[in-house]
């Protein structure tokens, strides 16, 4: 088998080297790879490198591993990821995709802009809601069509997660500072604690499928904004081990790098985007351990890069304590709360259900998606009309009920987005609620006549929209509707949002008051 081939990079920073008339050629060197940028194209070729974690010291791995790359990542990214492109002996030297025999292997992607990629988007404010929680979704739907680890794969266990876990904290058990290296440890020790805990609830995940092809290295600097939307790029091909995981532990890295940069309305979005499309609530049981693994990652990343880059000592040791940090609030409980929503289709209850979520901590139940998910349809499926049946009226609360009690259990608090009608419906929150002796409100949300049909036929042109609602279901609504009576006067918290409504203040609102729903 030939060696590396000592030319590369040199002589692949030729114009001559690159198929039609390339001009300047720059070059961007990581530890493993040359990423050549040839005007609208981007070509990664894998350094001759073996390391602890990774071998591309022949030819053959490095051409499989390309392979691998553009397989894993046109998931992901298929726009982005264009094919494979061979490095080849001439007479005249090394080129790209000419006629010769073949010497290397390139990953061809599209090239974009550095500063479009998700990090560098948030440092200018430049990212909103809708693009996170459009992400998630799209997420969703990428793991559910990922290949779900079979009982013959020994890397998809929830045993190796622990083991890099272990990983981690053996890197920082090491650290300098003292104080960081205590904290550490006693992260460690809450990792242990926490995987006991879970173990039996990680065995029936990957027993159900929830083990999955995935990404395996969901952080900000590895999406971008690329043709109207984010898309993950730069997914770990060189290690099953780490893409064979737990999808919530797919998600919880992009949820965690969110969080840690003060972003909490994002990656509310996210999440909520990523349940809407899955359906995964079991998830949330797992969330924050995988959340203090993954911060955990990029603290021993920071670490490690403290002694090779000296250069960069202030922006790692900033990193560092702000994913030490993000861990320890990860293992933070906070006492859960419930809140339900009431009101007529165009009230505005799912504005406002999505707008509390972050000031919350809280993840949604959304009625319109839970009632087609029962079908069988996803959320943005037209329906026939039968879903909404009285049966089906029921079986989607009972639904509800069973995810909400689910969640809080789990200790997130909920936004139940439904229009709670009927005095009965409202009655099953509330019970719950007592049951679990957690804090309930009742959020009523009203508006205008005029502005519920406006808001309703705006509705009906976004095709993406779970709501069905038209002017005949309002008329509907408004002949079965029960108001509130006096009993759950003391839960309520009435908006109108015909006028401007302050989030922040309505969630202060929300959190205050009475504590219990038998109050």
């Amino acid at each position: 088998m030939p060696g590396p081939d000592a030319r590369l990079p040199d002589a692949l920073l030729s114009p001559r080297a690159w198929p039609g008339s390339a001009g300047r050629i720059e070059l961007v060197e990581t530890h493993i790879s040359w990423v050549f940028l040839v005007g609208e194209h981007a070509y990664k070729v894998k350094k001759p490198v073996r390391l602890d974690f990774l071998d591309f010291s022949t030819p053959a791995l490095r051409r499989h591993f390309c392979e691998e790359e553009l397989r894993l990542n046109r998931r992901f990214a298929p726009q982005l990821y264009l094919g494979l492109s061979q490095i080849v002996e001439t007479p005249e030297g090394l080129v790209v995709d000419g006629p010769g025999r073949v010497v290397d292997h390139a990953v061809r992607m599209r090239r974009f802009d550095r500063r479009d990629e998700l990090d560098s988007l948030l440092d200018r404010d430049r990212v909103d809601r809708a693009l996170l929680a459009e992400f998630g979704a799209r997420l969703a739907r990428q793991h559910g069509e990922s290949p779900a680890a079979g009982a013959g794969q020994p890397w998809a266990e929830p045993g190796r997660t622990l083991a890099a876990c272990r990983e981690n904290f053996h890197e920082l058990r090491r650290l300098g500072d003292p104080g960081l290296r205590a904290r550490c440890i006693v992260l460690g020790d809450w990792t242990e604690e926490k995987y006991l805990e879970l173990a039996a609830r990680l065995a029936k995940r990957r027993a159900e499928g929830r083990f999955r092809e995935c990404h395996g290295d969901l952080h900000c600097a590895n999406v971008v904004w690329h043709d109207g939307g984010l898309w993950a790029f730069d997914a770990l091909e060189f290690d099953p081990g780490l893409h064979w995981i737990d999808v919530a532990n797919d998600l919880a890295f992009l949820w965690m790098d969110l969080r840690a940069r003060d972003h909490g309305e994002l990656a509310s979005a996210l999440l909520d985007g990523w349940l809407s499309g899955s359906g995964d609530f079991d998830a949330l049981g797992v969330l924050r351990f995988y959340e203090v693994y993954r911060a955990c990652v990029r603290a021993k990343v920071a670490s490690i890069r403290l002694g090779q880059a000296p250069a960069q000592r202030d922006t790692l040791e900033l990193d560092l304590a702000r994913y030490v940090a993000a861990a320890e609030r990860a293992t933070a409980t906070a006492r859960p709360r419930l809140v339900l929503t009431t009101g007529l289709s165009g009230s505005g209850k799912s504005w406002l259900a999505e707008q509390l979520l972050a000031p919350l901590g809280a993840v949604r139940l959304r009625s319109d998606v839970e009632r087609k998910r029962l079908a069988g349809l996803t959320p943005e499926a037209r329906s026939d009309g039968s879903i909404y049946s009285g049966e089906m009226n029921r079986r989607t609360y009972d639904r509800l009920a069973t995810l909400a009690e689910a969640a809080l259990r789990d200790g997130f608090s909920v936004v139940v987005d439904a229009a709670s009608l009927r005095s009965g419906e409202r009655r099953l929150f509330r019970e719950l609620a007592a049951r679990l002796a957690v804090p309930f409100r009742l959020l009523c949300a009203s508006a205008s006549p005029a502005t519920l049909h406006r808001r309703i036929a705006e509705r009906a042109r976004i095709s993406h929209d779970p709501s069905e609602a038209t002017a005949e279901v309002l008329a509907i609504q408004l002949a079965a509707l029960e108001p509130p009576g006096a009993d759950e006067a003391p839960f309520m918290v009435g908006v109108d949002t015909d006028q401007a409504v302050d989030t922040v203040a309505l969630a202060r609102e929300l959190q205050g008051g009475m504590t219990h729903a038998d109050a």
